[in-house]
C-alpha cells in the first residue's frame, strides 16, 4: 500500500478527540423522539416523524453561543424548516416552481460556502426540508395543520431545553458568527464565490434531472448528498464523499437488520432517539460517523409507519442514491475547478 493511499485512509477515518456535548446530544434525542412516542399512540405516525426531523435539525444547528443568540437561532430555524416544508407541499405539482425555488436557496447557499455558520446551516436544512416535501407521497399540503401541531410541539422542547442547560450546565460561551454578518459575507462580489455557487446550483440541478428522468425513487436522497458533499475544497469534497459511502454502507447493515428483528415501534423510536442522541457528538468526531447515524435515523423512520411489512427494497435504494449523490458531488467540484482555473487564465 502506498503512503499516499495510507495517509488518505488516515484522514478519512481520523477522530477529532473534543469532549461529548452532552447537553445538545440528550435534547437532540428528546426533540426527536418526544414527536413520535406521542404521535405512535394517537394512531399519527404519519405526521410525527416529519415533525421529528424538524425537531432533529433544529437541535442539529444549535451552537454554544449566548442564550440570546441559541434562542434566536432555533426560533429562526424552526421558522425555515416549517416554511420551506410547506413551500414543497405546496409545489408538490409544480416542478418548474419547485425548481426554481429550490436553486435560488441553492445559490444562496454557494455564496456563503462555509463562513455562514448557523445561518448557512439554517439554509442547508430548509432546502432539506423543501426536498423531502417535495418528493414525499405519504403527506401534503392538506396535513400540515397536524405536522405544525408537532413541529410546535419540538421546537418549544428544543427551547426549554436550550435554557435549562445554560443554566444547569454552566459552560464557556464559544465565539460565533452573527446572523447579520453571515448575511453581508453572502451578498458579495467576489468572482470566487459566484464561482462556486453557480458550479453548487448547476450539481443540484444535474441531480434533480437526473433523479426525474432516470425516476429515481426516494429521489431526494441523491440531491440531499450532492449538497452536503460538495465543498469549495475538492479535497474535503472528496473525503466527505468516502466518508459517506462508508458510513451509509455501515448504517444501512445496521438500520436492516433492526427494521427485521426489532418487532415493536416502541423499541424502533428508541433506537431513533438514540442514534439522534449520539449524532451532535458523531459530528465533533468523523463524518462517516455522522453518516452512520443518520442512516440508521432514516432508515427507521421511514419504515415506522409500516413496521411488520418492510420495505426490504429500502436499504438498497439509500445506497444507490448515495452513490449517485457523491458522483454528482464531484462533477460539481471538477466543474467548479474548470471554471475558476478558466477565470484565473484570462486574468
Amino acid at each position: 500500500m502506498s503512503k499516499r493511499l495510507r495517509q488518505f485512509i488516515n484522514e478519512i477515518f481520523t477522530n477529532n478527540t473534543e469532549s461529548p456535548p452532552w447537553a445538545r446530544m440528550v435534547l437532540c434525542g428528546i426533540a426527536t423522539g418526544t414527536p413520535l412516542i406521542i404521535g405512535f399512540y394517537r394512531g399519527e405516525l404519519q405526521y410525527s416523524i416529519y415533525a421529528a426531523l424538524i425537531g432533529y435539525l433544529i437541535e442539529l444547528n444549535d451552537h454554544l453561543g449566548s442564550l440570546k443568540h441559541r434562542l434566536l437561532i432555533a426560533t429562526l430555524s424552526f421558522t425555515a424548516l416549517i416554511s420551506s416544508f410547506t413551500i414543497g407541499l405546496v409545489l408538490h405539482s409544480h416542478w418548474h416552481l419547485f425548481i426554481s425555488a429550490l436553486l435560488i436557496l441553492v445559490y444562496w447557499l454557494g455564496l456563503m460556502g462555509g463562513r455562514g455558520a448557523e445561518t448557512e446551516k439554517m439554509l442547508l436544512f430548509s432546502a432539506i426540508q423543501m426536498l423531502v416535501a417535495y418528493y414525499n407521497n405519504h403527506v401534503d399540503i392538506r396535513h400540515i395543520d397536524h405536522i405544525f401541531e408537532y413541529a410546535i410541539m419540538a421546537y418549544f422542547i428544543v427551547i426549554v431545553g436550550i435554557i435549562l442547560s445554560q443554566y444547569l450546565f454552566k459552560g464557556v460561551n464559544l465565539s460565533f458568527t452573527k446572523i447579520k454578518d453571515a448575511l453581508t459575507q453572502s451578498i458579495t462580489t467576489k468572482k470566487t464565490h459566484h464561482v462556486y455557487a453557480i458550479s453548487f446550483v448547476c450539481a443540484a440541478l444535474l441531480a434533480l434531472i437526473f433523479v426525474r428522468t432516470a425516476h429515481l425513487e426516494r429521489g431526494y436522497w441523491c440531491v440531499i448528498t450532492t449538497l452536503l458533499i460538495m465543498r469549495p475544497d475538492p479535497k474535503e469534497s472528496v473525503h466527505r464523499g468516502f466518508q459517506r459511502f462508508i458510513g451509509t454502507i455501515s448504517g444501512v447493515l445496521v438500520g436492516e437488520s433492526m427494521i427485521l428483528f426489532l418487532p415493536f415501534v416502541e423499541l424502533i423510536i428508541a433506537v431513533v432517539m438514540l442514534s439522534a442522541f449520539t449524532i451532535p457528538y458523531a459530528m465533533k468526531r468523523n463524518y462517516w460517523q455522522v453518516s452512520f447515524f443518520v442512516s440508521i435515523v432514516v432508515l427507521l423512520l421511514l419504515n415506522l409507519p409500516t413496521l411488520g411489512h418492510p420495505d426490504t427494497h429500502l436499504p438498497y435504494i439509500r445506497l444507490e442514491a448515495t452513490v449517485y449523490g457523491c458522483l454528482i458531488a464531484l462533477v460539481g467540484v471538477l466543474l467548479n475547478h474548470g471554471l475558476h482555473s478558466f477565470f484565473n487564465a484570462e486574468k
